[in-house]
């Protein structure tokens, strides 16, 4: 199990089986990347790592992915948009930062996020249960409505 403090809760979880990057989305738009082998191993008991400053103008954190490159992130706000973002939108940085501005609008909340993997060599994508991207590649970030 995990110990957990009064004000924390478990966001997610991501188990990895390759070297890959941990992305994060908090709650106001803000995201980030951050390699898995910056990560410690926590045993049983464990009270977790930080991976992102959280603060007022980050908002919470609403989830993390398991991203490798030619993936794509899927976020959906509370106004039913979906950006897509590549994975190259979205730095690479380190755990104790708040990352960098990815969905426009202060009236946007950010719900949810998921993970678009590519479709890799030998005919099968791999990802979680997100989908797989078979068509052309799409422009940076694309932008869906949701009804």
């Amino acid at each position: 199990g995990i110990a957990l403090r009064d004000d924390d809760s478990v966001v997610g979880m991501v188990v990895v089986k390759r070297e890959s990057t941990l992305c994060v989305i908090t709650a106001k738009g803000y995201g980030k990347r951050t390699p898995v082998a910056d990560y410690p191993v926590q045993k049983r008991g464990g009270m977790g790592t930080i991976t992102l400053d959280v603060g007022d103008r980050t908002g919470n954190i609403v989830g993390a992915k398991e991203l490798v490159e030619g993936d794509e992130l899927m976020i959906i706000t509370a106004n039913g948009v979906a950006n897509r973002v590549t994975t190259d939108a979205v730095p690479v940085q380190g755990r104790a930062t708040q990352g960098k501005r990815l969905v426009a609008g202060d009236e946007s909340r950010v719900v949810e996020i998921a993970r678009v993997a590519r479709e890799r060599d030998g005919g099968s994508g791999s990802g979680s249960g997100a989908g797989t991207a078979t068509t052309t590649p799409s422009p940076e970030e694309e932008q869906l409505e949701l009804t």
